[in-house]
Parts: structure tokens; sequence; C-alpha cells
């Protein structure tokens, strides 16, 4: 069993030693507001040795929800594309110097979906990686193809009929990301076209709650257990997690993981909920091509 966080130290050493097995991939994304391109600043300066996954692609192309888990068949293939194999010691990591990180939770949670446990995440990504002083290379990188294989784990994953059947069972706590505003409505999400709001009886739990905000490190063991008790979040018992898409969730089930705890993530997300749920199930906010009439 890998750590789940590594430092940028004991990267940089390993990569120093020429460690056999590790494999190093920059998963950053940025939403589109951000105007941010983050294959070409990949190209521009990355961590030596690493390749760039591209989260938009790594999807469910046939789904219209925005990053669904594609089907394990295409997974193999691009993770196989990347040059990872199932024996390898995955380290991801992204750039956002804002927050700390933002997508490398959601890349480490795909592998833990498609049955590779040994990932981790580089804590403070890349940014942490320039501030400590560790070079950076530039250009794209390929490695050479392999045979990586999916086990998919259902039970990592939930539906949409999963958590309408929630509604009615409460049998787990739902468990917020996104940012106050857009789970109380009065902020509009990114995409003008949605509502923004929540389901009702959820639990709002900002994704940067889990970041301590002057490291820009993830919070120590000790400081997630007391975030989650702040909220009012009792992880003994079962839960499931949601943001706008399944990016930022992500942070919540890394969390719990931290704790020893397994938290599915409901993947369709409020994108697919507040198109499709029955209206009694949630309170809706504001749009934003309302607001901009």
């Amino acid at each position: 069993m890998v750590s789940v966080l590594v430092s940028c130290e004991w990267l940089k050493e390993q990569l120093d030693a020429g460690a056999k097995g590790i494999k190093v991939i920059d998963g950053s994304w940025h939403p589109p507001v951000a105007k941010r391109n983050a294959r070409a600043e990949f190209e521009q300066h990355h961590i030596p040795e690493a390749v760039f996954a591209d989260v938009e692609a790594i999807k469910d192309a046939s789904n219209p929800l925005p990053i669904m888990f594609p089907p394990p068949e295409q997974l193999e293939q691009q993770f196989s594309q990347l040059g990872i194999s199932n024996s390898d010691h995955v380290v991801v990591y992204d750039n956002n110097s804002d927050v700390g990180m933002l997508s490398a939770p959601r890349v480490w949670f795909m592998f833990h979906v498609y049955g590779h446990t040994n990932v981790s995440i580089l804590d403070g990504g890349l940014p942490k990686w320039i501030a400590s002083g560790y070079p950076t290379v530039s250009g794209a990188t390929s490695l050479s193809p392999t045979n990586f294989k999916a086990s998919y784990n259902a039970d990592a994953v939930y539906s949409m009929q999963a958590l309408l059947n929630n509604c009615s069972s409460k049998s787990h706590q739902v468990l917020d990301a996104r940012p106050k505003g857009r789970f109380d409505g009065t902020v509009p999400e990114a995409n003008p076209s949605w509502y923004s709001g929540h389901i009702l009886e959820s639990i709002n739990i900002p994704f940067t709650a889990m970041i301590d905000p002057t490291t820009k490190l993830f919070k120590t063991k000790d400081a997630i257990q007391q975030t989650f008790q702040q909220f009012g979040v009792n992880l003994d018992q079962p839960a499931v997690a949601m943001c706008s898409t399944g990016m930022t969730a992500s942070f919540l089930v890394l969390g719990a993981y931290i704790l020893g705890k397994q938290v599915p993530l409901y993947d369709g997300a409020w994108a697919e909920w507040q198109q499709k749920a029955p209206k009694e199930t949630m309170k809706l906010g504001v749009r934003g091509c309302d607001l901009n009439k």
C-alpha cells in the first residue's frame, strides 16, 4: 500500500535515484472561466519524466454530461497509451496555485475506480515543486505503450437512481463539495444554463475545506477529521459525495479515504440532478442566463 499523499522532496529523491516503476502524471485541468490550456502549460514546463493525462478526453464521450467515467475498455486504451502498467506506482499532480490542487484528486480517484490503488497525489503539485527549487522540463512527453487492464469498482460510483432511492431511504449522508454560494443558490453555476441550488438535506462541505489555506497542502489526518465534524458529518455512517460535475467531490472522497472510510462519488453530479431529478428533491437557485438578461 502506497502513501495517499507524497511530498515533492520524496518524488525528487525517487527520480534522482532512478527508481523503477514510478510513473508521474500531470493531470492538470482548468475550468473554462480560467481561460488556461493545461496541455500547452504542460509543454511549457512540467516535472521531469511526467506525461500529460487529458482529463477532458478520459471520459464517456457518448454521455452529454461533462466528465462521466468512460467504459473500462476505453480507459484501458487511454492508460495504455500513456505508458501506465498495472504494476506501476502512479504519482499524479496538477498545476493550481490558487488552491494547491484541483484535478489531481479526480485522477487519483479514477485510478481507484478502475482497480489501480497503487496511486499517490503529489501534495502541493507543480507550484510546490517549483517553489522547492526543483527543475522542470519543456516539450511533449510520451512513454512506450503498455497493456493496462482495468477492474471496474461499481461500488465506488453512485448513480442517479441510487441517489433517488436515497431520498427515501436516507441511508447515506449526501456531501456536496461546491462553493457555498452555488449550494445556497445565490451564485450561478459555471454553466449559465444550469440552476444552482442543492439536494434537500444534503450537507455542504466546500472542497477547499480539505486544503490548508496557509500551506496549500492537503490537511493532516487530524485536521480532516475535525473538518468533517465541524460540518456535521459522521463518517461512521455511510455517505456519498457530489459536486457540479464530479471533479471537486473527489476532494471529499480523498479526505474520507485518508481517514480509512470509503465514500462513493455521484458521477452525474449536480449537472445531471438539476436537469433530471424531481423538483421536489431539491432547492433551486439562480441561473447565469437569467441574470444576464
